[in-house]
């Protein structure tokens, strides 16, 4: 089957980065090889001159060396995308959505959303699966993970999700990032911060309704060893009032 892949390549001209984007061609399994590749990527090179092809140096043999065909290499110098892995990724970096990759396998992988509402969600696989939030949504982002040993990961972030123009802070298979509120890692403290959320939820409030200043209060509280205050309906009805008055 044809695809259309996208090359990448990154060289150092002058002590300047320069990106260099190979053009998008046809490439069948039974017309054309990594070779192809290659001796395109040897003329840009060419065309470039003399610092331009330093900076190519071996870079044509480890192209026709790579499998264009089927799945895309995993080198770190030259990155094959398929057209639809191409338009799937430029179309969540293009929108204002927050990104988050779930993965379930059964007491071996599970990362899962405790709570936020769900604006887009996009099915991967069986095993797999990508819930999108809208800005300002909060939400909270549960990993566990075990091997033959025990338990090798236990974590658990409530995040806000912000607009493309906000500050951020990355995290793992967040896409592509967003306002951290809480941290706690190792399962005792994950449960703790699992039974307050349930406690706000018996008092028929939402947690992604909660003011975000409660979620940074029980970090800093966890984390010194001290035990945060309760959540209250007067506190959560002040809250919403001051959202109203803002708005």
């Amino acid at each position: 089957p044809s695809f259309r892949p996208s090359v990448t390549l990154r060289c150092h001209r002058n002590s300047t980065t320069v990106l260099f984007a190979e053009a998008r061609r046809h490439v069948t399994a039974t017309s054309h090889s990594s070779c192809t590749t290659a001796r395109s990527i040897s003329c840009l090179a060419r065309r470039m001159g003399g610092e331009g092809c330093a900076g190519f140096k071996g870079l044509s043999s480890l192209v026709a060396g790579t499998r264009v065909c089927g799945q895309p290499s995993r080198c770190e110098r030259v990155r094959v995308m398929t057209g639809a892995q191409h338009h799937t990724e430029r179309a969540q970096r293009e929108d204002n959505l927050t990104h988050v990759q779930l993965t379930w396998v059964e007491k071996k992988i599970e990362y899962w959303i405790r709570f936020g509402k769900v604006a887009q969600e996009q099915i991967l696989d069986r095993r797999r699966r990508t819930d999108s939030f809208k800005p300002d949504t909060v939400f909270a982002f549960v990993r566990w993970a075990s091997n033959d040993h025990g338990t090798i990961l236990s974590r658990i972030d409530i995040v806000r999700a912000v607009r493309r123009s906000e500050a951020l802070q990355t995290l793992p298979f967040v896409r592509p990032g967003g306002d951290i509120l809480l941290t706690a890692k190792g399962w005792p403290t994950v449960e703790r911060v699992l039974q307050i959320i349930d406690a706000i939820e018996a008092l028929d409030i939402a947690p992604t309704d909660v003011d975000p200043d409660h979620w940074r209060h029980i970090h800093h509280r966890i984390a010194a060893g001290v035990e945060p205050r309760i959540y209250t309906p007067t506190h959560h009805r002040a809250v919403l009032l001051r959202r109203r008055v803002g708005s």
